[in-house]
């Protein structure tokens, strides 16, 4: 573990700290009390910093043979879990970093996870396979249902988010499908020509979009089934993300950022707003936790901060350039602090200003 060392940062970006995990970072979150900083690396080691200070509070050193690939905090909950190369899927406490459940999948990396919103239940893609894993009461030694498994889908699964506590969208190819564990509900489906990358849900889980591998994004009103397309993406749009009020939609594909209105009417018949800045591809894009400002990250090792006005379009506000590509940004819970990873295996931190 290297000694800690002072970034630099220019606009509302404030010098935080800066670690070094054992190989490329792979993953980051946040505790839900914004005291632990939780980073995977492709060593295969999971790390808990303390957020203040940055000093190591817990690592479980190579804890995933052939390397973490998704990692992701409950936002309400002391737990973290993480997937590897290994095929298993391990959920931590976060304030001590001891093990509270180890699954399976059965040799499939776990490339993707998502906590439901509210309860101690994650979903765990894996191959052609998400299984889900109910914790029930963790804090009080209450053993959950047993695993349950999603019927195999057509080709290993692109992406996976919850729409509330009881129902998990799983995208791919053909296809996003909806599906409810642990019932009869032979569930449905939003189809689609073609492999679908990406996905996210807006907050009242009324709308679904998904990138596709034809660099095209695409979205369902889940209330009509009507769907529609956004084009002329230079590249695959992997990174997306709403607001915390579903106004605006934020993607990734290429160097800028395009932003989607998704109220009054829109984004239909509506240009967005393009933010230039990045100099090569944007990898990884996260809205504060309240209001519209939004973190991009990019292969250029670029962190920049955007404060977006009421049509989308916005300014700069905050920047950095690191040494390797951002893997993924992430807000503090009261969206005081940011953090980032890189492909260096450097963990930064910066206090927001106003």
């Amino acid at each position: 573990m290297s000694a800690l060392t002072r970034p630099r940062a220019a606009g509302v970006l404030r010098p935080g700290w800066q670690r070094e995990v054992h190989d490329y970072a792979t993953g980051l979150a946040w505790s839900a009390d914004g005291a632990t900083v939780i980073v995977g690396d492709a060593a295969g080691s999971v790390h808990g910093f303390d957020a203040r200070s940055g000093e190591p509070r817990w690592v479980h050193a190579h804890d995933h043979e052939g390397g973490v690939h998704a990692l992701t905090a409950h936002r309400h909950l002391d737990l973290v879990v993480t997937g590897g190369a290994d095929g298993r899927t391990v959920v931590r406490s976060i304030a001590s970093g001891a093990a509270i459940a180890d699954h399976d999948s059965g040799g499939a990396w776990v490339e993707h996870l998502a906590w439901a919103p509210r309860s101690a239940t994650v979903a765990a893609a894996a191959g052609r396979h998400v299984d889900v894993i109910d914790l029930a009461d963790p804090a009080h030694g209450q053993a959950g249902k047993r695993p349950w498994r999603s019927p195999a889908h057509a080709s290993t699964v692109g992406a996976v988010a919850w729409a509330g506590d009881d129902q998990i969208a799983v995208a791919g190819f053909g296809a996003v499908h909806f599906w409810q564990p642990w019932s009869d509900d032979a569930g449905s489906a939003f189809e689609w020509t073609g492999s679908l990358i990406s996905l996210t849900l807006s907050p009242d889980g009324e709308i679904v979009a998904c990138g596709s591998q034809d660099n095209t994004v695409h979205f369902w009103r889940r209330s009509t089934g009507k769907d529609a397309s956004m084009y002329g993406y230079p590249a695959k749009p992997a990174a997306l993300a709403f607001d915390e009020r579903g106004r605006f939609l934020a993607t990734g594909g290429g160097a800028d950022v395009t932003v989607w209105r998704f109220d009054d009417g829109g984004p239909e018949g509506t240009a967005p707003a393009t933010l230039s800045a990045h100099a090569a591809p944007v990898s990884c894009l996260a809205f504060s936790h309240r209001g519209a400002t939004l973190a991009s990250g990019g292969r250029d090792g670029g962190v920049i901060v955007w404060r977006l006005g009421l049509d989308g379009s916005g300014d700069a506000t905050g920047f950095e350039v690191r040494d390797g590509r951002i893997e993924a940004v992430a807000w503090r819970p009261d969206d005081g602090a940011l953090a980032a990873i890189d492909a260096t295996g450097m963990v930064t931190t910066w206090r927001i200003g106003r």
